[in-house]
């Protein structure tokens, strides 16, 4: 057996169904291996491409995903991509081909562990064809209890070499790696953030991702109790919408309504969420409000430059639990707080972007096009939304809960979106659409080839305003001449016709719900180049950019 050979059987071991990745010389016979044993392996057009879809993938299943990519050049790819995922902290294991050992000064040499670890990524080396078992363990072992992605580095002249049969059998991480075990903060704590929301006037609730979908009639519970608001972080968007105190996103995509309702808080209650710069928007937002913060995560310094009055270190299921107990005790059943008859009026006729704006020719207004686009798919249908100007606009505008729900914003880049959600699409029951700009699109839509080859339900919903959307509207205020980032496009559904998807140019309002509906009836992917007016400026950019009171 070949060295190959037993690091593909060890994968295997570690429960891997799917690889995505690009071929090269460091990592073909492994490929071939893997392949071979029936492993589903998709070959990707970019390496950086492979990674994202390998993030998709395991967002969806919640499971470590896995790309695998060739020596040097391979390597450097997935720059962007991997330093995503560690901000994002998504459990991956890249199958990493390295150049043969000692030859430094070969074509595609690099040193490997530098440009990895710049990534912030963690980096796992064979040296030996002995240690095959250990390095994967170690490697699967620090993506799933650490969450992070993880880069095995094999040589590719050690790829070929002799492995032992005669030593031990594989044993899985899985095997060694115990279910993380319940915490429960300290009651005193618990007692001092069961007085502050208890005497609080006007709390209210931020839902973060570490609130876990048990802790959910626990955290409703607790805020009916204390008569608070719902919030959440960006990527629980939706999370309470079903309750008339539910005011969407804390941060820079808080309508108007919620920003003056923050404003009145005197406590704030923190599940899950580490309350980062983001969604405390640098301090502005609960100027008057006290913090209570329950997370697993150890904390210090709020995205305010402050720490909590009380942190609580615990999981946020008995934590809530343990706090509507002893608010109980207490006496606190059903305060009023927030909810009052005149709130529950505002939050309903709230709107998140009344202001008409004059539209260029043939275009539409991208918060009509994203709020019919939203109407028009199903709740089980999945969203993936990008980074820049349009996403700000998508994200305010479109409202619906939905169970695959995620916004690639980790790192601040454009381009990773569409990746991402072909990689979600193919482990998702479900169809799955992305909202993007037209230039976070085009940076890979050679990879729609991808998603028409593994006959993907995937509808990629592009706002195009032909130009970098983000720069134009900062150019803008300062009156400074904009062409400079318009930049024209090509019909991009004909484009998408050419990569075997389907495809269709929009320029009126009424064709995005026909649209929509075609996408949903057929098979495999589709494209939506949906034009828009650069006149419209999202909410966020004309807070921070143009000054606006809204």
């Amino acid at each position: 057996m070949k060295v190959y050979e037993a690091l593909a059987r060890a994968f295997q071991a570690e429960g891997v169904t799917d690889v995505f990745g690009l071929m090269g010389n460091a990592n073909m016979y492994w490929w071939y291996a893997m392949d071979q044993a029936g492993v589903n392996v998709h070959p990707t057009r970019h390496e950086g491409t492979a990674l994202s879809m390998a993030e998709g993938w395991a967002r969806a299943t919640g499971q470590v995903g896995c790309c695998t990519v060739t020596q040097g050049p391979g390597v450097t790819q997935l720059g962007s991509a991997l330093t995503v995922a560690s901000r994002a902290r998504i459990p991956l294991v890249v199958y990493g081909g390295d150049s043969v050992m000692g030859a430094l000064n070969g074509l595609q040499y690099i040193d490997q562990r530098r440009f990895v670890e710049a990534t912030e990524t963690a980096f796992v080396p064979l040296f030996k064809a002995e240690q095959v078992n250990e390095v994967v363990r170690e490697a699967f072992f620090i993506a799933r209890s650490q969450s992070r992605p993880v880069f095995l580095n094999v040589p590719r002249d050690l790829q070929e070499a002799e492995y032992d049969e005669s030593l031990p059998a594989y044993e899985p991480s899985i095997a060694m790696h115990p279910e993380p075990q319940k915490t429960l903060p300290n009651p005193d704590r618990l007692r001092d953030a069961a007085r502050l929301l208890g005497g609080s006037k006007k709390p209210v609730i931020v839902v973060g991702r570490g609130v876990g979908a048990e802790a959910e009639a626990g955290v409703k519970e607790l805020a009916e109790r204390v008569g608070a608001l719902i919030a959440t972080t960006l990527p629980m968007k939706g999370w309470g919408n079903d309750s008339p105190y539910y005011v969407g996103v804390a941060g820079g995509f808080s309508n108007r309504t919620a920003v003056d309702l923050f404003a009145e808080a005197d406590c704030v209650l923190g599940v899950g969420a580490s309350l980062n710069r983001h969604t405390l928007q640098d301090g502005d937002l609960f100027e008057r409000a006290r913090y209570v913060q329950i997370d697993l995560r150890p904390t210090l310094i709020m995205g305010n430059h402050r720490a909590a009055d009380v942190y609580l270190q615990g999981d946020s299921l008995l934590t809530v639990d343990a706090l509507n107990e002893l608010l109980e005790t207490d006496g606190v059943a059903s305060r009023t707080g927030f909810r009052t008859p005149e709130v529950k009026t505002l939050l309903k006729e709230s709107e998140p972007d009344p202001r008409e704006f004059e539209l260029e020719p043939d275009t539409v207004d991208p918060r009509r096009a994203a709020a019919l686009v939203d109407k028009a798919l199903p709740a089980e249908v999945g969203t993936v939304m990008g980074n820049g100007h349009t996403s700000g606009i998508a994200t305010i505008n479109m409202t619906k809960r939905r169970d695959l729900q995620w916004y690639i914003s980790a790192f601040g880049c454009i381009g990773q979106s569409l990746p991402t959600a072909i990689g979600g699409a193919a482990a998702s029951p479900h169809p799955v659409a992305v909202i993007d700009g037209d230039a976070s699109v085009l940076m890979h839509i050679n990879e729609l080839e991808t998603a028409a080859r593994m006959g993907l339900k995937l509808l990629v919903v592009t706002l195009n305003d032909q130009a970098w959307g983000a720069e134009y509207q900062k150019f803008s205020p300062k009156n400074m001449d904009t062409r400079t980032a318009v930049i024209p496009t090509p019909d991009l559904g004909a484009v998408a016709r050419a990569f075997g998807c389907r495809g269709t140019l929009i320029t009126e309002l009424d064709q995005i719900e026909p649209a929509v509906d075609e996408f949903l009836r057929g098979d495999g992917p589709m494209l939506l180049d949906i034009r828009v007016s650069k006149t419209v400026a999202s909410v966020p950019y004309r807070r921070v950019r143009f000054g606006e009171h809204i």
